[in-house]
């Protein structure tokens, strides 16, 4: 046995010095690489926490400037609608001064004047049909004193003031008036079931009696 263990050995040798240079040279290749790795990626040396905080501090790097930008395109959108509104704001102020003072002037012309003392007539007629067939209820009460103390002042805003407060109380007297309405309506449905139930009474006591 031991021969052939030495026959054997004798016989690889060549092999082996034919492969010798080979595997020294893929061994120097792998050290050379493992090197290079080294020196290219130093944080393979370093602990996992280690690895953890630089990780985090070059994602912060790197995120800090386009967060920064951001933040910045915020702010400067903010402000920037805020002087829209602002603007608008004035524009549109502005814009319903002089609205109602073309419209005072022209309703302080001779024709403005004539207009609005029809429109004042007609406000006044109409206001004691709707006196006469919608009577006033008890918490609405109306000063026409100081309807004509105003008149004279501001004619357009008086007049529009006066149409608008007219039509809230023509529509809360007719709400009162359908409530009226229904009020009697229920309490006539309740003496015609009173007088249906007396008449039912009256029957059975007929019929019991005959």
């Amino acid at each position: 046995m031991e021969n052939i263990v030495n026959t054997m050995v004798e016989k690889s040798l060549p092999v082996a010095k034919l492969i010798e240079k080979p595997i020294c040279t893929l061994d120097k290749t792998l050290c050379q690489g493992i090197d290079y790795v080294e020196v290219k990626l130093p944080i393979i040396k370093e602990e996992p926490k280690q690895i953890i905080n630089r990780t985090k501090s070059l994602v912060s790097e790197r995120l800090r400037p386009a967060v920064k930008t951001f933040t910045d395109l915020k702010k400067g959108t903010k402000h920037r609608v805020k002087v829209i509104k602002l603007h608008t704001y004035y524009k549109v102020h502005y814009l319903r001064m002089y609205s109602w003072q073309q419209a005072d002037r022209v309703m302080s012309t001779e024709t403005g004047i004539s207009i609005l003392k029809t429109v004042d007539s007609t406000t006044d007629f109409v206001e004691l049909i709707l006196d006469k067939y919608l009577p006033i209820p008890s918490d609405d009460f109306h000063n026409n004193e100081t309807e004509k103390l105003c008149n004279e002042d501001a004619k357009l805003h008086h007049t529009v003031g006066r149409l608008s407060e007219f039509s809230s109380r023509t529509s809360k007297r007719i709400y009162f008036a359908l409530m009226e309405l229904q009020h009697i309506y229920r309490m006539e449905i309740r003496l015609l079931i009173s007088d249906i139930i007396c008449i039912l009474l009256l029957f059975k006591y007929i019929l019991h009696g005959v």
